[in-house]
């Protein structure tokens, strides 16, 4: 994915070098996809006016691009 084809949102998340110890990188191309489209779709919800569901979408967009706990991982492989 080049830099021309990324949310604003996505375009001005600095990449991550080091992830403090207890925490583990992003989930993958799933939370990447999930934070776009959430990006995208806030614009969508803003530019007809509604700020509620705008926000409700960037804050969403946000969390998709911050890095899992280690314990939320962990669970998720639990059967």
């Amino acid at each position: 994915m080049s830099d021309q084809s990324l949310s604003p949102a996505a375009a001005a998340t600095p990449p991550r070098a080091i992830e403090p110890q207890g925490v583990v990188a992003c989930a993958g191309p799933v939370r990447e996809y999930v934070g776009d489209l959430a990006a995208e779709l806030a614009q969508m919800a803003r530019g007809v006016g509604d700020d509620a569901l705008a926000t409700a979408l960037e804050a969403a967009a946000n969390l998709a691009v911050r890095p899992m706990s280690r314990s939320i991982a962990l669970a998720r492989r639990r059967p």
